[in-house]
């Protein structure tokens, strides 16, 4: 467990130092941010109903190749009063309960790339290894009833348009081998304008308004909802001020509504749905936050 710690601690480490030395670098992007939420949500689904802090830092190379990770961090005691009497998770504030490096191969392709896009395209692919930290065996033969995984993404997006649509794929390879897809749109509306820059220049100020509905196979959702059968999950509108003090960084407080709207069985399983014997009672969740961002 120390060996492991020592390694993440060591993995961050060089991502900042690396941030530090090749930020002004056109060929490397370092992306740094923190996004503190009421709770943590997964499909739609209130994993941690007390604030979360999710970091999530990565440099990109040459606009292609992007490594990084992400990590959830319990802030509050949380763990030790929930699952007091099961195998050993104890009290995780200010630790992480999740650690995910991922590397991933993105890139925009426009109308100057080549003669036949008649507008930008986003592509992308990636790998994450998503790892728990280990306290005590479980009879289900897992660590916590929540064994380490691997997932592989593909994503998508055409962010010339107005409604900018999204879409997304993602497939777990090891744990659960399901499959999750999830479409999206969502626009920026511009409250005041850069100083600088003219129109290509983001905002200083700007309302963003996201909409996006999750669908789910039947290994995607037995897991979560003990149902083995595919429909559409979580349904989530989000709304967030954007606000650029200075052009590397945003700040973005932001609130969010989900919910199992269209198919009732899955509906229902959500209101039944518990974490470690903590029942959700409603299929919606709300919640919030503000998102901290920068970009060297």
């Amino acid at each position: 467990m120390g060996k492991k710690r020592c390694l993440i601690g060591a993995y961050a480490l060089a991502m900042a130092l690396a941030a530090e030395a090749f930020g002004t670098n056109d060929f490397v992007v370092a992306d740094i941010s923190f996004d503190f939420a009421s709770r943590e949500i997964f499909y739609g689904l209130g994993i941690n109903r007390e604030p979360v802090v999710i970091p999530d830092w990565s440099l990109t190379f040459f606009d292609y190749v992007a490594c990084g990770f992400m990590a959830y961090i319990d802030t509050t005691d949380w763990g030790a009063r929930k699952h007091r009497g099961s195998p050993g998770y104890g009290d995780r504030a200010w630790q992480y309960q999740e650690f995910d490096p991922y590397v991933r191969l993105i890139h925009t392709f426009g109308p100057e790339d080549t003669d036949w896009l008649p507008l930008a395209v986003r592509l992308g692919v990636g790998f994450q290894y998503e790892y728990h930290p280990r306290f005590a065996k479980c009879k289900s033969g897992g660590v916590n009833g929540n064994p380490d995984t691997q997932l592989v993404y593909f994503y998508s997006s055409l962010p010339d348009l107005w409604l900018e649509p999204s879409f997304e794929a993602e497939f777990d390879v090891e744990r659960d081998h399901g499959a999750y897809l999830n479409l999206g749109v969502g626009h920026a509306f511009p409250l005041i304008d850069a100083a600088e820059g003219g129109e290509d220049a983001d905002p200083v100020l700007a309302l963003r308004i996201d909409l996006s509905q999750g669908w789910g196979d039947g290994d995607r959702v037995e897991p979560y909802l003990g149902l083995n059968e595919c429909g559409l999950m979580d349904t989530t509108l989000s709304i967030a001020l954007e606000w650029r003090p200075v052009a590397f960084l945003t700040l973005a407080p932001y609130v969010a509504y989900c919910d199992y709207i269209f198919d009732r069985h899955l509906r229902d399983a959500a209101r039944d749905f518990s974490y470690r014997g903590e029942h959700a009672t409603e299929s919606w969740n709300f919640y919030g936050g503000i998102r901290i961002s920068a970009s060297f």
